[in-house]
C-alpha cells in the first residue's frame, strides 16, 4: 500500500462501525466492530496508512464509537447488557442499553477501558 489514501477506498475492509481517533499524542485509533464476535478490533499506528497493516486486537463491547466531551476528553459510546446471565441466543435478546465510558490512557499509550 503507497502511504497516501485515497478517497472512497477501503483500507480496512469487512468492520462494522470504523471509526478513527487521533491522540494528543499523534497516535492513531482505528476501531470497528466484529459482529461474529459481538466484539471491537483495535489497531494503532503513528501514520493513518499504517492502521492497515497494524498489529490488532479484539476487545468487547462491540458496536461503539468514540467522541469527546464539552471538555474534549475521549469517551466511548457502546452497548452493552446489564444482565449476568443470558438465557437463549444472545443475538436474539433485544436487552442491550446505550452506554458512554470515560477512557483513560494507559502507560502504554493505549487507551484503557474500563467499567
Amino acid at each position: 500500500m503507497s502511504q497516501e489514501l485515497e478517497y472512497n477506498k477501503p483500507w480496512i475492509l469487512q468492520r462494522a462501525d470504523p471509526y478513527v481517533y487521533k491522540h494528543t499524542d499523534g497516535t492513531y485509533y482505528f476501531t470497528a466492530s466484529i459482529p461474529a464476535y459481538d466484539g471491537i478490533v483495535l489497531r494503532h499506528s503513528d501514520t493513518l496508512a499504517g492502521l492497515k497493516d497494524a498489529e490488532k486486537g479484539i476487545y468487547g463491547p462491540g458496536h461503539n464509537s468514540f467522541t469527546e466531551d464539552e471538555q474534549g476528553n475521549p469517551i466511548m459510546v457502546y452497548h452493552a447488557r446489564t444482565e449476568e446471565k443470558i438465557e437463549g441466543n444472545p443475538l436474539y435478546n433485544p436487552n442491550r442499553h446505550a452506554m458512554l465510558m470515560k477512557l483513560t490512557w494507559g502507560e502504554d499509550g493505549r487507551p484503557v477501558f474500563k467499567y
